[in-house]
């Protein structure tokens, strides 16, 4: 898979989600020039099928050239690195 990517006519905001994927080059056409892309960064270097790591998001910023990278699905190991990080990244608990 290679993520959503939506954009309303000739609107400039241009949203793409990389929803739950490993690593595929396909992203970084997805997300080229996004106004925001949302990524998935479940943990923080080991690869986990389905899904992408933080070091994956890292090593492509550049590639996606988005304004903006929000990072989501975050597993513990991630949010104790939250200091070390270059992007944004969403919480929510649901207590």
């Amino acid at each position: 898979m290679g993520g959503l990517r939506d954009q309303r006519g000739h609107d400039p905001l241009l949203s793409t989600y990389t929803g739950d994927t490993a690593w595929t080059p396909a992203l970084v056409q997805t997300a080229y020039g996004a106004e925001l892309l949302l990524a998935e960064a479940y943990t923080w270097d080991r690869a986990v099928r389905y899904h992408l790591c933080h070091a994956d998001i890292e090593a492509h910023l550049e590639d996606f050239a988005a304004r903006r990278v929000l990072l989501t699905l975050m597993s513990p190991q991630v949010l104790e690195r939250l200091d070390a990080m270059t992007s944004a990244a969403a919480s929510c608990r649901c207590d």
